[in-house]
């Protein structure tokens, strides 16, 4: 068995930045009833294998509250909210639910999604009503429950769910007011914040737009594994050869895998706002 510190052969690196699709704000009709036939959120594009109701998702699917959209690797899926609250983008390995879409006697409207994991973006408009809301929930230490929520009423901002629940949310226009165990921090523009379940919002910090993995150990075992140790920006999601892995407050993470055919590893580092940068490590020095 051979054992390196940090010694690889970096093969690939990219530079990647989500997109996401502006729609056209239309004029909107002031209301005094609730009316299920005006609210609606429809899957506006789908790129690789998204997942709606346990059967593949179409572009012009309308999403039922309560149900949940899956994205698996290399997938995207882009949503738009009725009268162009919002438009979303739901990255690679996501999972979100349509919690709640209702509209209220005054006209106001709430808008609201729930991600147990995974990254997207909200490019939302400011509203016209006072009361409409729109907000995303992540899930606590709990698969089901809520962890935290993050409210807009009118700005373009991301978030970013471990497999561990601890979620990075960043802004990049507007203000997003951040909740988690009853306490609330307002993330502003070029800002971030992190909750860790259990645990209320950090304050925020300006947001690191370098998503870099920094390497500590990469060692091969006599199991036929690879022992990774590393740290990355504790905002962002790590992906492994396509698989989640847990990070720390701190960004710290530390796993074993299997040795792939072909001796690469390949590591996805993603931002809440859905930037990322892609490592392949060649390992053909450790064995």
């Amino acid at each position: 068995m051979k054992s390196y510190l940090a010694q690889f052969c970096l093969i690939g690196l990219s530079l990647v930045t989500g997109g996401w699709v502006v729609v056209p704000e239309p004029m909107i009709a002031q209301q005094t009833q609730p009316s299920e036939q005006e609210r609606w959120v429809e899957i506006r594009q789908v790129i690789g294998n998204v997942t709606y109701k346990g059967r593949p998702a179409q572009e012009d699917d309308r999403l039922e509250v309560g149900e949940v959209l899956t994205t698996d690797d290399d997938s995207i899926a882009v949503l738009v909210v009725d009268d162009g609250i919002s438009t979303i983008t739901v990255s690679e390995r996501t999972q979100v639910k349509l919690s709640n879409l209702e509209q209220l006697f005054s006209g106001a409207k709430t808008t609201h999604f729930f991600v147990k994991q995974g990254q997207i973006r909200a490019n939302t408009r400011k509203f016209t009503h006072p009361n409409s809301s729109f907000e995303i929930a992540f899930r606590g230490e709990d698969d089901e429950v809520e962890g935290g929520i993050a409210g807009t009423r009118g700005t373009d901002f991301g978030v970013a769910v471990g497999p561990n629940g601890k979620t990075g949310v960043s802004t990049r226009q507007g203000t997003v007011a951040l909740t988690a165990l009853e306490q609330t921090v307002l993330v502003e523009e070029g800002n971030s914040s992190l909750v860790v379940p259990g645990e209320p919002p950090t304050p925020p910090r300006s947001t690191n737009t370098n998503s870099q993995l920094k390497l500590q150990v990469l060692s091969a075992t006599e199991e036929q594994n690879v022992r990774v140790v590393a740290e990355v920006d504790p905002l962002s999601l790590v992906f492994l050869n396509g698989q989640a892995v847990d990070t720390n407050r701190r960004g710290q993470l530390e796993t074993v895998v299997p040795i792939p055919d072909n001796s690469v590893i390949r590591l996805v580092i993603r931002s809440p706002l859905g930037t990322q940068q892609v490592y392949e490590l060649d390992l053909n020095s450790l064995l």
